[in-house]
This record gives structure tokens, sequence and C-alpha cells, in this order.
């Protein structure tokens, strides 16, 4: 161990053991390629405890420090520790960290920490013996202050292997003229995969916790939307934060847009929407043919005007599910306006529809075999479905092979990727569509991959009955009243769906990136959903049992003979 670094344990007024770390001069001296260990050897029990560490589920075996690069602000100084997390299986994962040290005349001061974010105490030696503690920088607001100005001053940061590179945009400057006091910083708790912070009601700074070699989605479509495409429906890119290094893709480390004033995502607006509507439904003692299921009750409905009756049930919400389709028309048509490598509309090939049948083939077998080895797990009142939903496998065969019929005539653009009601704000009165990350388990490669934009729009009808679904588990619904109620989700989740979808096919065909056909249209979505549908079983199975309900009732629906459990006059 280095003359300069030592680690202890110390008791103090009766707490648990903490860890001391010892540093000669000062604290920074930890991060020293010589002096690392000791801290590294801290990391895992502290990225165990973060929400957005998504190595959770698999027992580290080792976090080692890389690279750091270093910040000095005031009189402080944080490091960005570029860390390498090892698991006993599958492969290892690279989290950006961002540390810094406070004495403990400093420590006490203004909400700079919360206990949770602190690593270890520190004793830094030297003419002026100290006590500190070493914890996430981003809970020093000062820190957060000073990634704005970074940013916003162009800054370059030279690290022991590569060097941070901040550039503000176009859009960044105008965003700034607001008086200082507009951009107070405080982090965001709702942020999970990510850590964000926000600046008053003017920006916010996205930091991305888990990265890999590569341009983030989320920068370089929210650069193309803003710079080129001038799409005003999302948030403009205002600046970003990449690291470079020598003979390799730079790293997005973050990105920091124009803060949306908003009054939730459109999922909780969503949420409140249907509680009004079942409210309504059973205070009028609405009969099921006051708002009866659409003839076809799939998203696959044409188009024709929306029944004054369906109106006058679902209310306002049949207008915004019209916008909400509209503006992802919109969206879709920026996408497939450029003209470059990355953005320009590619064609749907032979080739391509084999390797889509395949892929997804592969998962969807992938989330049966897992249903058929967790039967033992599925709730009793679940077993049922769970039965049905195995028993229709060789007709989810059957209709995704639909793929190799015949060639498609459609185009491939750059899509959101994980698109759903989450993933909108609500303002007020219209939609911003926010997080083109795409889905984060998968590769940069992979979500950076053109797609057809059918894929999103699955996305956002299985959203729909998601939110169908759970809005019926609102506290303010009597338990009584839960299964009349479960016919008119379907029959809300069945307009819904078929009223986005015509709104968002208007506006999406203006771009002519939908296929050619009514039929090549309804087998590819038709897949869509059923693939969707087919993941979310898969994830529930893994990480929320409670849920597995949605899914399961997801796939009867669409797959059952009948020509879909829509069209049943009684709920299950």
């Amino acid at each position: 161990m280095s003359k300069q670094v030592a680690v202890k344990s110390a008791k103090e007024g009766g707490r648990m053991q903490n860890t001391v770390l010892e540093a000669e001069g000062h604290w920074t001296r930890l991060f020293e390629v010589s002096n690392r260990g000791v801290v590294e050897e801290l990391l895992p029990k502290y990225l165990a405890g973060r929400r957005w560490f998504g190595g959770k589920a698999r027992p580290v075996t080792r976090a080692e420090i890389l690279e750091t690069v270093q910040l000095p602000y005031g009189e402080s100084t944080a490091v960005f520790a570029m860390t390498e997390v090892n698991y006993d299986e599958g492969p290892s994962e690279t989290y950006f960290l961002t540390l810094t040290c406070a004495t403990d005349d400093e420590f006490p001061a203004a909400d700079r920490y919360q206990n949770n974010v602190v690593i270890a105490r520190v004793h830094i030696k030297g003419e002026q013996e100290k006590m500190g503690v070493l914890f996430e920088a981003l809970d020093d607001r000062d820190f957060c202050h000073a990634l704005l100005d970074t940013i916003a001053r162009q800054t370059t940061l030279h690290g022991d292997g590569g060097k941070l590179v901040a550039t503000p945009t176009r859009a960044l400057e105008s965003l700034l003229t607001a008086e200082p006091t507009s951009f107070v910083a405080h982090v965001v708790q709702a942020e999970q995969s990510n850590t964000s912070v926000r600046y008053g009601d003017k920006l916010i700074l996205k930091l991305f916790r888990r990265t890999e070699e590569g341009v983030n989605p989320d920068l370089e479509v929210g650069r193309f939307l803003t710079e080129e495409a001038h799409f005003a429906h999302a948030p403009e890119v205002a600046g970003a934060m990449e690291y470079h290094r020598p003979g390799k893709q730079p790293i997005t480390v973050a990105m920091l847009q124009r803060f949306v004033p908003n009054e939730s995502d459109a999922w909780t607006f969503t949420l409140g929407s249907l509680i009004h509507y079942f409210t309504h439904v059973l205070t009028s003692n609405a009969k099921s043919n006051d708002c009866p299921m659409p003839v076809r009750s799939t998203p696959l409905l044409g188009g024709g005007d929306i029944p004054a009756k369906v109106v006058s049930t679902l209310g306002s919400y049949v207008m915004m599910a019209a916008l909400l389709g509209k503006r992802t028309g919109e969206l879709h048509a920026a996408l497939a306006s450029g003209t470059g490598k990355d953005f320009a509309p590619e064609p749907f090939t032979p080739r391509y529809q084999q390797s889509l049948y395949e892929s997804i083939h592969a998962r969807n077998v992938q989330a049966f075999d897992l249903l058929r080895r967790r039967m033992d797990t599925v709730p009793d009142a679940l077993q049922t479905d769970a039965q049905v939903v195995l028993s229709l496998e060789s007709e989810m065969e059957r209709r995704t092979k639909l793929l190799l019929d015949h060639t498609i005539v459609t185009k491939r653009i750059r899509c959101h990727g994980d698109y759903h009601l989450g993933q909108v704000l609500y303002t007020g009165d219209d939609f911003v569509i926010i997080d083109f990350e795409g889905e984060p388990l998968h590769s940069i490669g992979e979500r950076r991959l053109k797609v057809s934009p059918l894929r999103d729009v699955a996305g956002m009808l299985r959203s729909f009955h998601y939110a169908s679904v759970s809005a019926l588990k609102h506290n303010s619904i009597l338990a009584k009243d839960k299964t009349a109620l479960e016919l008119w989700a379907r029959i809300w989740h069945a307009w819904v769906s078929a009223i986005f979808l015509q709104a968002y096919k208007e506006h999406a065909a203006l771009a002519d990136i939908l296929p050619a056909s009514a039929e090549d249209f309804a087998v590819l979505l038709d897949v869509f959903l059923l693939e969707k549908a087919a993941y979310e079983l898969e994830y529930e199975l893994n990480n929320r049992p409670d849920w597995l309900l949605i899914p399961l009732r997801g796939l009867c629906n669409l797959l059952e003979p009948t020509g879909h459990a829509l069209t049943e006059d009684q709920p299950r």
C-alpha cells in the first residue's frame, strides 16, 4: 500500500464502524493509480445502494477505476472516475462516478449531503490534519453549478487517460440570458438509470451513469431534432460533455437540455384521466352498449369518424390521444427528414425482413421458455392466464412468420427506441417527447439501428394497455367495482388505441415512411405488438411479478384465435 494512503476502521459516537481512508496532503491522492485500490474496495457496496446502478441482480466481483479526470471548482475539487464493474457472471459494465471530499468544518453546511451518498471518512494528513468525507459530488450544489459553467465556457479537462470535452450548442446562449437566480441547481430524485440536475426552470442536465463507447442516442437524436429537423416538441439540446481517448470513440458523459415546464408525464396524466373515466361510468350507471367495443377491436382499426357515444364517454382524452398520435407522427416525419447516413431513411429488404424475423422469434421463444420455467412462481390467480398464453405459442409463431410471406414495401428510420407514456411530458395543453436514449439494456450500436417507426407505435399502444389495467388498482376504486370496470378498461384501451393510431397515420404518412399497403401495415404492427408484449412478459417475470397480469392479458388479447379477446362480451 502506498505511504500516502492507508485505510482503517473506527467507531465514532457509538455509530456502526466506518471506513477511514488516510491521504497525505490532499484527498485526491486517493485516486492516484498506485492508491486507488483502497477506494475500489469500497465501491461494490456503494454502487449497490445507487438507484442508477443496473447490476444489483449480479454479485460484483470487482470495481476497478480505469481513468480519472479532475474538475476544480471554488475551493473544492471533484473527480470523474470511469469505473469498470466486473461480475461473477456475464459481461462487465462501465460507470462514470462523480466524487468529491468535504472536510468536517464544511460538511454540515446547508444540505450539502445525505448520509446515503457517503463512501468513507477521510483523514487528510499534513501540516494541518483534517477529517472529512468522500461522497457523491452531485450532492454538492456548487459542483452542479460548476458542471453548467464548464459546458457554457466550452472547457476541456485533461485526465490521466483522456480528456473530458464540454461543448455548448447555439441554443444555450439564448437560454443563459435569464437572471442567475433562475439557475439554482438541485438533483432530480425521480431519475433511475441516469442522474439529472435541474437548473431552476431553464435547464436540465442528464449525467449518463452506465456508459460505453459511441455517441449516446439521446444526445445524437436530440442534436438532430434541435439543429437540423427543428422539431418543436422535444427539448432543445443545449450542450454536452464527452470523454475522448486516443484511438477510441468518444463516450457521452452528460447532456444539457432546455427544461420543459410540465404538469406531469403522460403516464400520470393518463392515469388521472382513467380515474375520471371510471368514475363517470360508475356514477352514470352506464351499460357497455353505451360505449360499444369497436367492431375491429385491435389497434389496427381503420379510419372513420369516432362515434359520439365514444367521445362523450371517454371525455377530453379523445382529443389528447389524437394529439399524442399527431405528435408521434410528426416526430417520425422529423426523424425521417435527414439526408446523411445516420438519419436518412433506408428501405426494408428481404434480407432485413429475414433478420428481423429471426431476432423477434428468438426473443419470443426466450420469453415463453422463461414462463414455462417460472410457472411455479406465477400467482394462483394468474395460472389460468399463463396456461392460455403457453397454449398460444404456436399462434405467436404463425403470426410472427407472416413477416416472411413477401417483401414489405416500407422504410426504416431512426426512432425513439423506448417509446411509452412515461417518455412524454404533458404541459397542460400539449405533449413534449423526451429521453431518446433507447432501451438501456441494449448496446449503443443496437440502439442506433434504423427500424420501422411502427415499433415505437407498438410501444405506445402497449403503454395504453398498461395504463388501463394499472388504473384499476387505484385506491379510489372500490374492490366491488373493479370487476365491473374491467370491460370498461378494455373498451377505453381499444378506442384510445384506435384514435391515437388514426391521428398517427395521418401525420406520419406525409413522410412516406409507412408500409404501402394496409395489409403490410397490419402485419408489421401486429408483429411489433406481440414482440413488445413478450418482452413485457419476460421483464415482469424477472422484475415485477405483481405486474405479470398485464402482459399475460395483453398476449391473450392479441393471440386468441377468436379474433382477439377484446371482442368478448364479458371480461375475464
